[in-house]
């Protein structure tokens, strides 16, 4: 199983718009790292988001790309900023040891990736999520082991 913890992409300032939706660069990001990932022809199952603009966003331009229908983003209240990396480490480790699942993408927001991140490797895996960046996470054996990672600047 691989998952894909992608950081939503860049937001419009909350005094332009107190939603905080995503700029046309952000808007420019995810499509582009939805690109990406459809380029790598691996499959992707599920799609998370965080109740949050930017991330439902994010979501729907990564699924539009990777040909995902996107009646079936899933929205998550547990991988907000303040979101419970346990309660959500936990849900993985579920979805992997079922066999249910080849691939996850789930976008959420800073501090929660590192943490999740963090939490699925052991702390091998650091990274700064910049907007639109995403972590490939592998899963052999039960022990997860970070892919690639990748921003929007390197493609």
């Amino acid at each position: 199983m691989k998952v894909y913890l992608m950081r939503h992409g860049e937001a419009l300032h909350p005094a332009v718009d107190p939603e905080m939706r995503l700029s046309e660069r952000g808007l420019n990001d995810a499509r582009r790292m939805g690109d990406y990932l459809m380029s790598l022809r691996q499959p992707i199952d599920s799609v998370w988001h965080s109740p949050k603009a930017r991330a439902r966003q994010t979501a729907q331009c990564v699924a539009e790309a990777i040909q995902f229908d996107a009646a079936g983003l899933e929205l998550r209240r547990d991988i907000t900023p303040e979101g419970d990396s346990e309660l959500v480490f936990n849900s993985i480790e579920s979805a992997r040891e079922s066999g249910r699942l080849r691939g996850l993408l789930i976008v959420s927001h800073m501090p929660f990736l590192p943490q999740l991140a963090g939490k699925l490797t052991g702390g091998s895996a650091r990274a700064d999520f910049e907007t639109a960046s995403v972590m490939a996470l592998s899963a052999a054996g039960g022990v997860w082991e970070l892919q690639w990672f990748k921003a929007p600047a390197q493609l």
